[in-house]
């Protein structure tokens, strides 16, 4: 009982919104808290992602050098580097990445300036020009100095960190199609100040208390929140490559199939400190071969191989590659695509993952079965629906649920829907998953709900608090 009426303590702690815990940490530590990212501009089309964060192990930087590059016949920015300073070990010297064209520096077409910025100089405000994309990139400094790159295009923006900050920790998307920097972020962060003695410090903190506190606030807020307070707060970033954190926020990466959160799980690995990172990694790349996707073909590459096509209205079903993506495509008439397969199909097929094991854990408690996908619209509206139905072995149903989905966006987001087998008396010995969408403006043509990355795993529940934070997360 007294487990119980812990876990449903923490389950009210984990619905309290972010800002409750930003004033919270404001309360105890005034002047530790950190403040959000800063956006300039939003990003457009196919977009590449760039975010030095996963960089910076130590938030103590300052840019004291950075690259901009332009292409030659219209003078839009295209490409962004940063390098930065530790600003209590000057010698200490970290790359940000290399963002835009991938011959950037080879092709003539395209030119770069680096400017390097003086001992104890600060990047205050950004500003330059822009429209759909980067046309100029600007910055001033605490020392009064303006260094740009550009053209002359677009309308002005301009954004000035408050009176002792300034921005470092840079981030933003690259437009293939557009060949530009659509979009950057920046993070705030507080000025160092001097101690009389000309010696540089920083504020020091004590972790000792908060890294129980953490390990405990983590399981009940969402990968989101998490990162945020990476970025909220300068003691909890430094838990980000904590083996507990790594290990509990991928594996919710690894139950949501997300291609999104895997990258982000697995640079957030690639730049722990070199004597943690071999545990953190095993322990997650031992669960993600637990938990291989069942479905052979999730983006239509193969064409509709694995599925069956239950409704084809409108102008039908239109598969859509390229070399960096594919997606099934809907008309402006219901169109259902239909994945079913037997356990024992997915169990003969041990070239996926070790099903020996996988059996065993599914054997020795509960499980989860879980299907999704990643949907979108295509500027024309769209709407969308997931069902799945769990049938016994006489093809009775002994499970379904279906998920009408009406807020659909232009860009990609992930839709599943969960089973949580709990009854040994009642055995499932089929999977069928439906993806429906159309679009709501009932053009002619191949305009619905678009969608890919199909996937359906089994997932193996442990113990109850496991359970409690699965039927949480993947909603």
């Amino acid at each position: 009982m007294d487990q119980a009426k812990s876990h449903q303590g923490h389950s009210i702690l984990g619905r309290k919104p972010l800002d409750y815990y930003q004033k919270k940490i404001m309360q105890e530590k005034k002047g530790d808290i950190w403040c959000k990212d800063k956006r300039i501009n939003y990003p457009v089309g196919d977009e590449l992602q760039f975010d030095d964060f996963f960089k910076i192990a130590n938030k103590n930087y300052r840019v004291f050098k950075f690259t901009v590059g332009k292409r030659a016949e219209n003078s839009y920015v295209c490409g962004l580097q940063f390098h930065y300073q530790n600003i209590q070990s000057p010698d200490e010297v970290i790359s940000g990445f290399a963002f835009g064209p991938s011959d950037l520096f080879t092709n003539k077409k395209y030119q770069t300036h680096t400017f390097t910025l003086q001992d104890d100089e600060f990047i205050v405000e950004m500003k330059g020009k822009k429209g759909m994309i980067i046309d100029c990139f600007g910055i001033v400094t605490n020392k009064g100095n303006e260094y740009k790159f550009g053209g002359s295009g677009g309308g002005d923006y301009s954004l000035k960190a408050p009176k002792g900050f300034h921005f470092t920790c840079f981030g933003g998307y690259f437009s293939p199609g557009w060949d530009s920097i659509s979009s950057f972020t920046m993070e705030v962060r507080e000025l160092p100040y001097d101690d009389g003695e000309d010696q540089r410090r920083l504020h020091t903190y004590s972790l000792k208390s908060y890294k129980p506190a953490f390990r405990k606030l983590v399981d009940f807020l969402t990968t989101s929140e998490v990162t945020k307070l990476f970025r909220l707060n300068k003691d909890f970033a430094r838990f980000r490559h904590d083996d507990y954190v790594l290990t509990r926020i991928g594996s919710r990466c690894i139950y949501s199939g997300v291609p999104k959160s895997i990258q982000y799980i697995k640079k957030m690995i690639k730049y722990c400190p070199q004597d943690e990172v071999g545990n953190v990694f095993e322990k997650i790349m031992n669960y993600f071969n637990l938990t291989q996707n069942f479905v052979s073909n999730p983006d239509g590459r193969n064409e509709y191989e694995g599925f069956q096509i239950v409704r084809n209205g409108g102008d039908g079903f239109q598969i859509q590659k390229s070399e960096k993506d594919c997606n099934f495509i809907t008309s402006y008439g219901w169109c259902t695509l239909k994945w079913s397969q037997s356990l024992k199909q997915i169990f003969s097929d041990k070239s996926k993952y070790n099903s020996d094991l996988l059996i065993g854990k599914i054997q020795s408690g509960d499980y989860a079965i879980v299907a999704g996908a990643q949907l979108s619209e295509t500027g024309f509206g769209g709407e969308a629906s997931l069902k799945i139905e769990i049938l016994g072995e006489d093809e009775n149903v002994l499970f379904q649920f279906e998920r009408p989905i009406k807020d659909l966006t232009r860009e990609y987001k992930f839709y599943n829907l969960k089973y949580i087998h709990s009854w040994p008396d009642k055995v499932p010995h089929k999977i069928n998953f439906y993806i429906s969408g159309k679009d709501t403006c009932y053009w002619a043509g191949h305009y619905g709900a678009k969608f890919k990355s199909i996937t359906v795993k089994i997932i193996p529940i442990e113990d109850e608090q496991e359970k409690i934070l699965f039927e949480k997360y993947i909603n």
